[in-house]
């Protein structure tokens, strides 16, 4: 059980180290480092450059015929407000990447647990993004562009993780 004076004890021990830490590195926040944004960057561009296959696979489905359906506003494509929403999505991919700690060091994780919290990350971006979508009543966008979207984002992130992750291993073992 803690008593009141471990409680006071721990309180202040964690005070001295934010201290010792603040005056080590001079500021709050510190800056992020080059790996990480670059790896932030190239989630970015993953996700655009997917978005935009989604699309080209999109465009030439609907260059046949469309048939006169219930469902027929799934098949329609709005480019230009589809790639503002293909930006949001970008943001969302590489906030929601920073925030399950994707941009950490991979010797902490396993390479299953960076896959699964990859998987996450970009599900739920793809979640915000429907969301945004249902919010802001936007019914031209195509659902099945988003779909895609998000599935080539996913394969496209776990393969780059996968083969980064073999990478390192290789040069370090």
């Amino acid at each position: 059980m803690a008593t009141l004076d471990y409680l006071k004890q721990a309180t202040i021990s964690s005070q001295r180290r934010h201290r010792a830490r603040m005056s080590e590195h001079g500021r709050l926040v510190s800056h992020p480092s080059f790996t990480i944004i670059l790896w932030a960057a190239l989630d970015f561009v993953s996700a655009l450059v997917a978005g935009f296959i989604a699309f080209w696979i999109r465009l030439g489905a609907a260059a046949q015929p469309a048939s006169q359906t219930v469902l027929g506003h799934l098949e329609t494509t709005v480019p230009p407000i589809s790639v503002v929403y293909l930006l949001v999505f970008s943001v969302y991919l590489v906030l929601f990447a920073r925030l399950y700690g994707l941009y950490r060091s991979p010797d902490v994780r396993s390479g299953l647990n960076e896959q699964r919290l990859t998987v996450q990350a970009t599900l739920t971006s793809g979640l915000m993004l429907c969301g945004t979508l249902y919010v802001m009543k936007e019914y031209a966008v195509s659902r099945i562009v988003v779909a895609l979207t998000i599935v080539i984002t996913l394969a496209f992130l776990m393969v780059r993780r996968a083969i980064a992750r073999k990478m390192m291993q290789r040069r370090f073992l």
